[in-house]
């Protein structure tokens, strides 16, 4: 049984899609301020930040990729870079 405060057509549903919709939109402005401005990109960001915040600063491929929205061969290329 579907719950009906789920359904498409509920408010509840239409605020969750506009949340992700200026979700993106602002990931999207940031991403593209910040790689004018310095030529780095959200996802390493993102990576930096994780190594950051791990014991040691260090992480296996696997446990960052893990962590992180990457495909493995997306995360190897990103670190490659």
């Amino acid at each position: 049984m579907r719950d009906p405060d789920l359904l498409p057509e509920t408010p509840w549903f239409d605020a969750w899609r506009g949340i992700i919709f200026t979700h993106a939109r602002v990931l999207d402005a940031v991403g593209r301020r910040l790689h004018a401005h310095s030529g780095i990109s959200l996802a390493f960001i993102d990576v930096l930040g994780r190594l950051y915040d791990a014991p040691d600063g260090r992480l296996r491929m696997q446990e960052l990729q893990r962590q992180s929205l990457f495909t493995r061969s997306g995360m190897t290329r990103l670190v490659d870079r």
